[in-house]
C-alpha cells in the first residue's frame, strides 16, 4: 500500500509540472504575440492622426432666416411710409323743427339739412416728418433680431463641434484602449501564475486589477457612444498658435453682447432724436365744402381753406428724451464692464490653451524618450543570453501607451478651449485666428 501510495504521489508531482509547463509556454507564447503588436503599433510609418483642423467645420446662420428678417423689416418699413397724416372727415345732419333748430324770420341762417366734407393733413404724423430716423429705428430693431437669430444658431453649433471634438478622442483612444487591456490582461495573467507559484507580492496583483478595471470602464463608456468610429492614431501632437491681438480685438468689436450693446445704444439714441415737441402738436392745413339745404330760399355752400392746431402744454416729450439718454449712459456703462468681463474670460481660456499647449509639448518629449529607450531595450532584448522579463518589457509597453493616452486627452481639452474660444464669435470661424503646427514622429 506504501508503495502505492508513493507512485501515485510521483505520478501527481509530474501531471503538475506538465501542466506547469503548458501553462508557461501559453503564456510565453502570448508575451511573443503582444510584443509582435507592440512593436507593430509603435514602429510603423502607416498610421496617421486627425488633428483638429481636419474636423473643425463650422455652418453660420443660413440664408434664409436673414432673408425672413430682412422681409420683415422691408414690410415694417413699407407700412410705416404708407401712413400720410392725410384724413378725410365727413358730416351729414337735419334739424328737428323751424321753433327748436333756427330762426325762421331769418332764411340765410335758417337751413334744414347740412352736408360737409372735409380735408385735413397733419404734416407732423405724417411718413414724411423724421421719416429716416423712423427707417433706421425699425432698421435697427431688424438687425437685433437678426443677431438673436445667428446667436441661436451658434450656440446649436458649438454643440455640434464638442460632440464631434468628442468623437474624434474617442475614436482615437478606442484602440489604444483595446491594446492597454491586452497588455494589462495579459501582465494580470501572468503575475496570476507567479502568485500561484509563490514568486511575487499579491500588491502587484491587485494594482493589475484596478488598473484593468479602470481601463475596462474607459472601454464601456466609449463603446456605449454609438457614433463613435475606431480611427488610426499615430503619436503626433498639433500645437495652435492664436493670433491673441487679433482676436480679442475683434472681440472687442464683434462679441454678441457687444454688438447688441451697440445696437441697443444706436437704437436709444435714434428714438431720442425721433422724438420732439413738434410730434405732439396737431397743425393741420385743410379744405372743407359745406352744402345747406335751405326752405324758401335757394340752397347754398360753402368753401373753407384753413390751418387747424392743437398745442399741447406740456415738458413731456423733454422727460421722454432725457430718460432714452440716461437709458443709453446705462448701455454705455454696461458696455464697458462687458468689455472688462470678456476680457479676463478670455485671458483664462487662453493661459489654459497655452498651459495644454506646454502639456502636449512634455507629454510627446516624454513619447519620444520612451520610444527611444523601448527601442534601445529591443535590440538588446534580441542579444540577450537566456531569459528576461517579459513582465518588465510590457509594462515599458504600457508606459508608453499611458503617455499616448495622456497626449490625446491633452490635445482633446486643448480642442475644447478652442471651442470655448469659438463662442465669442458669430460671424468667422477660430480657425481664421490660428496657426497650426504638427509635431510628427
Amino acid at each position: 500500500m506504501r508503495l502505492l501510495l508513493i507512485l501515485l504521489l510521483t505520478l501527481t508531482c509530474n501531471i503538475s509540472k506538465a501542466q506547469g509547463k503548458d501553462e508557461s509556454a501559453a503564456l510565453l507564447s502570448r508575451f511573443e504575440s503582444r510584443f509582435t503588436a507592440m512593436d507593430s503599433l509603435l514602429f510603423s510609418s502607416d498610421s496617421h492622426t486627425a488633428t483638429y483642423s481636419d474636423s473643425i467645420d463650422i455652418d453660420f446662420v443660413t440664408t434664409e432666416r436673414v432673408e425672413a428678417i430682412d422681409r420683415l423689416v422691408d414690410a415694417e418699413i413699407s407700412a410705416m411710409k404708407a401712413h400720410t397724416g392725410i384724413d378725410f372727415k365727413g358730416q351729414l345732419y337735419v334739424r328737428p323743427g323751424h321753433n327748436l333748430s333756427y330762426d325762421p324770420d331769418d332764411p340765410l341762417v335758417a337751413y334744414n339739412a347740412k352736408a360737409q366734407a372735409e380735408i385735413e393733413w397733419n404734416i407732423f404724423q405724417s411718413s414724411i416728418y423724421k421719416r429716416q430716423g423712423k427707417i433706421r429705428e425699425l432698421q435697427l430693431k431688424g438687425e437685433l433680431s437678426q443677431l438673436e437669430r445667428e446667436r441661436d444658431a451658434i450656440d446649436m453649433t458649438l454643440v455640434l463641434q464638442k460632440n464631434t471634438a468628442r468623437h474624434t478622442y474617442y475614436g482615437h483612444l478606442l484602440g489604444l484602449l483595446r491594446q492597454h487591456i491586452a497588455n494589462t490582461s495579459l501582465l494580470l495573467n501572468a503575475q496570476t501564475y507567479l502568485l500561484s507559484n509563490g514568486k511575487i507580492s499579491s500588491d502587484d496583483l491587485l494594482k493589475l486589477i484596478n488598473e484593468k478595471a479602470e481601463l475596462e470602464r474607459q472601454l464601456t463608456a466609449i463603446s456605449a457612444d454609438s457614433v463613435t468610429i475606431e480611427l488610426p492614431c499615430s503619436p503626433s501632437a498639433t500645437i495652435t498658435a492664436i493670433d491673441t491681438k487679433a482676436l480679442l480685438n475683434h472681440i472687442h468689436s464683434q462679441h454678441y453682447t457687444i454688438r447688441q450693446m451697440d445696437l441697443k445704444m444706436d437704437l436709444l439714441e435714434t428714438r431720442r432724436r425721433n422724438i420732439d415737441y413738434l410730434q405732439t402738436m396737431s397743425i393741420a392745413p385743410f379744405v372743407r365744402f359745406s352744402y345747406y339745404n335751405r326752405e324758401n330760399v335757394h340752397n347754398t355752400y360753402n368753401l373753407d381753406v384753413g390751418v387747424s392746431f392743437k398745442v399741447p402744454l406740456t415738458a413731456e416729450t423733454s422727460k421722454q428724451r432725457k430718460a432714452l439718454q440716461a437709458e443709453r449712459e446705462l448701455v454705455e456703462y454696461q458696455k464697458g464692464v462687458q468689455i472688462d468681463q470678456l476680457q479676463r474670460e478670455i485671458e483664462l481660456i487662453l493661459r489654459e490653451h497655452d498651459g495644454l499647449n506646454e502639456s502636449i509639448k512634455g507629454e510627446y518629449e516624454r513619447m519620444i524618450q520612451l520610444k527611444n529607450y523601448i527601442s534601445m531595450r529591443r535590440n538588446s532584448y534580441k542579444n540577450v543570453a537566456g531569459e528576461y522579463s517579459r513582465i518588465d518589457r510590457l509594462a515599458e509597453y504600457n508606459a508608453y501607451l499611458q503617455s499616448w493616452e495622456r497626449l490625446i486627452s491633452y490635445q482633446y481639452q486643448r480642442d475644447n478651449k478652442l471651442i470655448d474660444l469659438q463662442s465669442y464669435i458669430v460671424d468667422m470661424p477660430i480657425n481664421d485666428f490660428l496657426t497650426f503646427t504638427t509635431i510628427s514622429k
